[in-house]
């Protein structure tokens, strides 16, 4: 059809990260590396796996293949033609698939004497819903302005860095059984 690498790159590939959440096969898909390196990014594909299905078999080459194809196969009437138009197989290079089992975790303690966690060292999300990594922004942001807090005060008087943290972990902790109920809810 005349189309150089790039238009073909553009044509089947999101420049986002879809999150589907289909009632037969929840799925997110999306894609790594910078601009510059756009016909040689690393794209990852992630799809729940049902009950009674075994991960064995789900992560072979052909399951693989027929669950991952579909989103890079385009109608035939997108393109004027007569058969579906699927993004040539030999132009894939299949590094790595596995089973994953999705879980929505968090641990008990996220601070302790000079170690804080956030983000995904502190709490797990499914990705289905796009709620972690904003969970994780929104640790940090917080975390930052008590961290600042606790650094200026401390220089004039003293203050008790266990109660502020405690105090962030506590906000953090109510929002974020929020948001695992509604990823879990979008998983089931």
């Amino acid at each position: 059809m005349g189309f150089d690498p790039e238009q073909v790159y553009n044509d089947f590939f999101p420049t986002n990260f879809p999150f589907l959440c289909s009632p037969t096969r929840s799925a997110v898909f999306g894609h790594s590396g910078t601009a510059a390196d756009r016909l040689w990014r690393l794209w990852r594909f992630e799809f729940v796996i049902r009950p009674g299905e075994d991960s064995a078999v789900m992560s072979s080459g052909d399951e693989m293949r027929e669950l991952v194809f579909p989103y890079i196969t385009h109608p035939a009437s997108r393109h004027s033609m007569v058969a579906e138009v699927q993004f040539l197989q030999d132009c894939i290079e299949v590094l790595r698939w596995r089973p994953f089992r999705f879980s929505a975790r968090s641990c008990n303690r996220w601070a302790k004497d000079r170690v804080i966690l956030c983000a995904d060292a502190a709490h797990v999300f499914p990705p289905l819903g796009g709620l972690g990594i904003g969970s994780g922004f929104q640790d940090a942001s917080i975390l930052a302005w008590r961290l600042a807090m606790m650094a200026k005060i401390d220089a004039e008087h003293q203050m008790n860095d266990h109660k502020v943290l405690e105090g962030w972990h506590t906000e953090r902790r109510s929002h974020l059984n929020r948001a695992l109920g509604s990823t879990v809810e979008n998983g089931n």
